[in-house]
């Protein structure tokens, strides 16, 4: 017969969550005023007990803060980002712009019907639709920055 695993959680009430940090504070505490004013006296060593008493309120705080928070999950960043591009329309032009990841002389375009191919090293790869017909007037790559400039050309009409 299979046996099923239980798990405890084991959780700190406020009580006693709050005893433990008072308790090992004042330990703390009294272990570096002893050591400081033992190798310093004067005052300067009651400035620098005072300091590593509040540091360690501090730390106590923040301490207590993590432990009642529960443990802290960290997850993975989205792996791809959403890409963002600019289409600039002008009167007989169209203008392309967008950031593109690689090196510069690697990062190659295609123009079919009215979609623009972008391919760039590292399995990048992005399709974006055209609002009309166009053919590539430039296209260059600079610092990462893709820039293509088109020139609308006029749909043939079939009867």
């Amino acid at each position: 017969m299979g046996q099923m695993s239980r798990q405890k959680r084991f959780s700190l009430s406020d009580d006693t969550l709050n005893f433990f940090l008072v308790i090992s504070g004042l330990i703390v505490v009294s272990s570096v005023v002893l050591i400081v004013t033992r190798f310093q006296r004067g005052i300067f060593a009651f400035i620098i007990s005072g300091l590593a008493v509040l540091l360690l309120v501090y730390w106590l705080f923040e301490l207590r803060k993590t432990i009642k928070d529960g443990p802290v999950t960290i997850r993975k960043g989205k792996e791809r980002r959403e890409w963002v591009y600019d289409l600039i329309s002008a009167k007989d032009e169209i203008t392309f712009l967008a950031e593109v990841p690689g090196p510069d002389d690697e990062v190659r375009i295609e123009l079919k019907d009215k979609k623009l191919r972008v391919i760039a090293p590292r399995g990048f790869f992005r399709e974006v639709e055209l609002p009309t017909q166009v053919e590539i007037i430039e296209s260059r790559c600079v610092n990462g920055i893709l820039n293509v400039r088109f020139r609308r050309v006029a749909a043939s009409k079939t009867h």
